[in-house]
């Protein structure tokens, strides 16, 4: 009688759930020892990419395996099931193509690792912290403190911007236009010398240097650029807010004009009539 109950069918259909889920925490856990053993010792960022691959994949093949065996113990042959299936399998695929799109960009995310989670990334207009990484979406929280899911399809088929790779920096560019009666020099100078102001507060590198550059002679004005490396790839607003305040008190305080912008006309005097 124990023989006959140990061999029944749902005390199989038992085991095999069981042994699945054992061999996924198995699997789980030799994963996490290899992360935190092995792979992080390694100079290349193969054996990185690798474990998160295989920690985004391995669940479904678990579980596809452990659903397979399952219809073996049923005796349910699935060669007639997928040939009657046929056009149901053909509908619901296209209905759930996307889904299986994002499930599979998933993997290749949690592989390529183009961001990661805390990075600062622009895609299709967004811009913003990535939150979390799933296996269908991304969540990032933007600039104005909202929160966007992302299908991570578009995150693979898409043109992406990532702030913090390779470097925790970005260069900010300040466009300013002085008066033509300003000189050069005196420009110049004094945009250094803001520039190094925000080296003293830690706001902007030392190494890259800031640099300035005289680029054109506009319309109403000299127009220059000064250009800064940040310490902190989500400080631009602060260090633009900083470069610009101190920029204008500094011009103000040398005489330097900020012109408005101006047209001149000419008329010409129309013959008499």
């Amino acid at each position: 009688m124990v023989t006959e109950i140990l061999h029944s069918t749902a005390f199989q259909i038992g085991y095999i759930i069981i042994g699945s889920f054992i061999v996924g925490l198995f699997v789980k856990n030799l994963l996490e020892l290899y992360e935190n053993n092995i792979a992080t010792r390694t100079s290349s960022d193969f054996d990185d990419k690798l474990v998160h691959f295989l920690k985004s994949a391995y669940p479904y093949v678990i579980g596809i395996g452990g659903f397979l065996s399952i219809l073996s113990v049923l005796k349910i042959d699935i060669t007639p099931l997928l040939a009657t299936g046929g056009l149901i399998g053909i509908i619901v695929g296209f209905a759930a193509q996307e889904t299986f799109g994002n499930f599979i960009s998933g993997a290749m995310i949690a592989a390529d690792q183009p961001f990661r989670t805390g990075d600062r990334i622009e895609i299709e207009g967004v811009t913003g912290d990535v939150v979390s990484v799933g296996p269908r979406s991304t969540r990032i929280r933007t600039l104005d403190n909202q929160l966007v899911t992302v299908p991570n399809r578009i995150l693979t088929e898409n043109m992406l911007t990532n702030y913090v790779l390779p470097e925790n920096s970005v260069k900010v560019r300040i466009n300013i236009g002085v008066g033509y009666n300003s000189d050069i020099g005196t420009v110049q100078s004094i945009l250094l010398r803001v520039a190094e102001m925000g080296v003293r507060e830690g706001l902007i590198q030392d190494e890259p240097e800031p640099k300035v550059y005289f680029l054109d002679f506009g319309p109403s004005a000299l127009s220059f650029q000064l250009l800064v490396w940040s310490v902190r790839y989500d400080q631009t607003f602060e260090i633009r807010d900083f470069l610009n305040t101190r920029i204008n008190t500094a011009f103000r305080e040398a005489g330097v004009e900020i012109p408005y912008p101006q047209m001149d006309l000419h008329f010409r005097n129309s013959p008499p009539l």
